[in-house]
């Protein structure tokens, strides 16, 4: 008589799939043409966080000496706008690569049971990209 799946082998299963997904993703960029993250931000320039070039071209994504608001904006508004830009713009591509895990899992999963334990695995590493975006 056959045996059925116990509950650690479908999680393995899934875990599994997960990686998966994760890995035809960073396959997919291989061609993608922007510097490769995680980014940071060192008060004047956004840089890659490990530069290689090897694996880039680029060692300054964006140099600037402070944003640029409005003649009669206030500058303190102003400031707190820029900052928020420009950590939006240093997790871009950890948003980015969780999109993508995101919309393989969902082109890829089995059922709606498989999506869900796979969507459970990747959400630490989406809310961390969501995070790094908005939070101060």
């Amino acid at each position: 008589m056959p045996t059925l799946p116990s509950a650690g082998h479908d999680r393995a299963l899934a875990h599994y799939s997960a990686m998966a997904a994760e890995a035809l993703v960073m396959q997919r960029n291989a061609g993608l043409k922007h510097t490769p993250g995680p980014w940071q931000w060192d008060g004047t320039a956004l840089r890659p966080a490990q530069p290689d070039p090897d694996v880039s071209h680029v060692h300054t994504i964006l140099h600037a000496d402070g944003g640029c608001g409005y003649l009669m904006s206030n500058v303190h508004d102003t400031v707190r706008e820029i900052d928020a830009d420009l950590r939006l713009i240093q997790a871009a591509p950890e948003l980015l690569k969780a999109l993508q895990m995101v919309a393989e899992i969902h082109d890829t999963a089995l059922d709606s049971a498989d999506r869900t334990y796979r969507m459970s695995m990747i959400m630490p590493m989406v809310r961390a990209a969501i995070d790094q975006a908005v939070q101060p």
